[in-house]
């Protein structure tokens, strides 16, 4: 990790060309290891098929993705480098990859209302977030995406195996779930959450759809659910 003081010299990039340049500083190593943990994550979650690039229907676009980075400190100081990958969802076309968007979020009234409910009544508060929560719905429209290259840091490209091969090789990726970036992953992300909450019983507010509420086993607790974010 870099030396505390010296949070400046990891500012995370936008693309991996900044990345790679980091490694003046000698942080391109630890891009390199955030984009390994992205990639074997989304493999290990099936995100995808490799396809052969022949079985995709003619005049049906294959789309493409990129990696976003971003530094995450605590206390001003170096806690971990991110890398996440994303679906180039601005070129998606309306009514031909995609239809509903809309996705509701729990107004920050909401939250506040929560805390303030939690305070007086010495409840226990936490705030936690769901992992890569955007890939755990199955999609439900066909898409085919280029398969996600590794470069590592400037030096010579390497693949993981069951990642393939660079962009425009004989192998494409059919998604399976859905990645960050694609316009309906939020509203699909929200219907899997609301169907998990309704199984083990939890109920909707009244004021707030995203505001819930869920009794067990005499204890009771207030979910105040922000996209990914949950307090």
């Amino acid at each position: 990790p870099p030396p505390a003081g010296r949070v400046g010299l990891f500012a995370g990039p936008g693309a991996w060309g900044g990345a790679a340049r980091g490694r003046r500083s000698g942080s391109a190593p630890l891009w390199a290891a955030a984009i390994r943990k992205e990639v074997i994550g989304l493999v290990a979650a099936g995100l995808w098929d490799e396809v052969p690039r022949s079985s995709v229907p003619e005049n049906v676009r294959v789309n493409t993705g990129h990696f976003v980075f971003k530094v995450k400190t605590e206390h001003g100081k170096f806690l971990k480098a991110k890398a996440r990958f994303v679906f180039d969802g601005h070129k998606s076309v309306y009514e031909v990859d995609y239809r509903e968007t809309t996705s509701n979020m729990a107004a920050m009234k909401s939250v506040r209302t929560v805390c303030a409910l939690a305070a007086p009544r010495d409840w226990k508060l936490c705030a936690f977030d769901i992992s890569q929560a955007f890939t755990v719905s199955d999609i439900r429209e066909d898409v085919w995406m280029e398969l996600p290259s590794l470069p590592l840091g400037g030096l010579e490209n390497g693949f993981y195996e069951g990642c393939g091969t660079p962009g425009g090789g004989a192998m494409v990726a059919k998604l399976k779930k859905y990645l960050y970036g694609q316009p309906a992953a939020a509203r699909r992300w929200e219907e899997t959450l609301n169907r998990f909450m309704f199984s083990i019983g939890a109920k909707r507010t009244i004021m707030d759809k995203s505001v819930w509420k869920w009794k067990h086993n005499g204890d009771t607790a207030l979910f105040a659910i922000h996209v990914d974010d949950i307090v």
